[in-house]
C-alpha cells in the first residue's frame, strides 16, 4: 500500500511541479485552453517556410529525428527545456492559396535524469519512454511544452499564428 501511494505522488509529480514563468506574459495570455497545435500562415512558399522552420529549430539546439522537405515534414529529437521537462516537435508545411501553412505539434516527456530518479525512488521505469502530447489546456509538463512550443513558433517568420485544438 506504501508503495502505491508513493507511486501515485510520484506521478503526480510527473505532470505537476513546473512552471510556465518562463513563458512570455504576451505570449501565454494569447493560447486557449484548449490548444492543442500552431498554425503559422506565411505569404512565402512552402519551401521557404519549411527552411525557416528548419534553420529557427536548429538554433534552438534541436536535433533532427526526421525530415523530408519534399513531403514538408519535420520531427525533432526530444530536446531538455528544463523543469525536468522534454520536448519533442512535429512539423508539417504545405502550400495554400495564398503562400504556405505550417502546423506545429508538440510532444513532452521526463528527462531522463528525472526519470532515473523517479525509477530510484519507486523501482519502476517511469521516465523517458514515452511521450504525451503538449497542450495548454492541461496543467504541469503538458503546459510547459506547450508554451515552449508557442515561445519557438512565435520567432519563426510568419504573418498570422493562430493556435488551435485538432
Amino acid at each position: 500500500m506504501f508503495k502505491r501511494t508513493l507511486i501515485f505522488l510520484l506521478l503526480t509529480m510527473i505532470v505537476s511541479c513546473v512552471s510556465t514563468k518562463n513563458i512570455p506574459t504576451n505570449i501565454s495570455s494569447e493560447i486557449p485552453d484548449d490548444a492543442n497545435a500552431i498554425k503559422l500562415y506565411s505569404d512565402n512558399s512552402a519551401s521557404k517556410l519549411y527552411s525557416d522552420i528548419y534553420k529557427s529549430l536548429a538554433q534552438k539546439g534541436f536535433s533532427f529525428a526526421q525530415e523530408n522537405k519534399d513531403m514538408g515534414t519535420i520531427s525533432t529529437d526530444f530536446k531538455d527545456i528544463e523543469q525536468g521537462t522534454t520536448l519533442k516537435i512535429n512539423v508539417f508545411v504545405e502550400e495554400s492559396d495564398d503562400g504556405s501553412i505550417a502546423t506545429l505539434r508538440g510532444a513532452w516527456g521526463v528527462t531522463s535524469s528525472f526519470g532515473a530518479g523517479l525509477t530510484a525512488a519507486t523501482g519502476s521505469s517511469l521516465g523517458g519512454t514515452s511521450a504525451e502530447e503538449a497542450n495548454w489546456g492541461k496543467s504541469g509538463r503538458p503546459k510547459v511544452a506547450f508554451g515552449e512550443l508557442a515561445v519557438i513558433a512565435n520567432d519563426i517568420n510568419h504573418k498570422r499564428l493562430e493556435y488551435v485544438s485538432e
